[in-house]
């Protein structure tokens, strides 16, 4: 799987009263010298299941942590409020594993200047990996803009998010752990880059997003987001030529908030939940097939608060 997310934005709306009335455009603006702080944490928590899908307990070959974050993103360019060029300060990025030990990530206390493009990409301080930068590069710059939908809605519309642009969006959420180094850090960083910075994307990919502006309340405008599929994954094994009957599945669910009478964002939330079974593990002369599986679900909850 792979994520993708990044900054704060501004949505450019005519306020509540529009929205309730009619359709409005919903797009990022961010005017330059516009500063806001984002704040978020990516959970992952991971349990082994039997052949039924009950819970056996904690993996314990995968796992849980924490990445928790924190920076300030700065409008330096834009055009028709549109931001072309962010600078990126990082305040903390660091991860907590199983064991309680914290390690700080490459783009801790990093500062970097985020371009729409993203050819121009620097690294003004810090060490992030280059896994790490590649993920910013594909942009936007501030990547919740991957949500929005092309025409203008009100409440009630309904649009889809595209496969690849949900891709984009996870891989931005993830794209500090791939800068995690040292020895403590490797089993972090390889279960995380399976899923989310790096890898082969078997956890996300085909998982395109419906979206729904849900309502409109005390100014914020909230939009749902769900997505689901099944997969084929490691149940490849057979008993007497037949493949097992499991059901490997993805889905996605979130919120997306945003106050409608300033087009600040409020916060982002999602949880993924995947269920993969192992159909290569098959009972030798079996009536069945001893299928052990993993549910992984990762929790995110992204906030934004704008700087005066």
């Amino acid at each position: 799987m792979h994520f993708r997310i990044a900054g704060t934005l501004f949505w450019s709306m005519t306020g509540l009263a529009a929205l309730a009335q009619g359709e409005t455009e919903v797009r990022i603006k961010m005017p330059k010298g516009a500063r806001w702080t984002v704040a978020q944490v990516l959970e992952v928590q991971s349990e082994n299941l039997d052949p039924k899908g009950k819970s056996e307990g904690r993996s314990k070959s995968q796992p849980d942590f924490r990445l928790a974050e924190s920076w300030v993103d700065e409008c330096v360019a834009e055009e028709d409020a549109k931001p072309l060029s962010i600078r990126r300060t990082v305040a903390s990025s660091q991860v907590s594993v199983r064991s309680g030990k914290l390690l700080a990530t490459g783009m801790d206390q990093a500062v970097i200047a985020i371009e729409r493009k993203g050819a121009d990409l620097k690294v003004v301080a810090g060490n992030p990996d280059e896994k790490s930068l590649a993920v910013l590069r594909l942009g936007p710059p501030e990547a919740v803009e991957l949500l929005c939908p092309e025409k203008a809605v009100k409440t009630g519309a309904t649009w889809d998010v595209p496969q690849e642009a949900v891709l984009r969006l996870l891989d931005a959420l993830g794209a500090s752990i791939p800068s995690l180094t040292g020895k403590d850090a490797e089993n972090a960083k390889t279960e995380f880059a399976q899923g989310i910075g790096g890898g082969t994307r078997s956890f996300a990919e085909g998982v395109a997003l419906h979206a729904k502006v849900a309502s409109v309340r005390a100014g914020e405008l909230k939009i749902e987001l769900e997505g689901n599929r099944e997969f084929e994954g490691m149940s490849s094994g057979s008993v007497n030529g037949k493949k097992p009957d499991v059901k490997n599945t993805i889905a996605i669910r979130g919120t997306f908030t945003v106050n409608a009478e300033t087009g600040v964002p409020v916060s982002l939330d999602l949880t993924i939940v995947q269920v993969e079974y192992d159909g290569s593990r098959v009972v030798v002369g079996g009536k069945a097939p001893a299928i052990p599986g993993i549910r992984e679900t990762w929790r995110l909850n992204r906030t934004y608060t704008v700087k005066k």
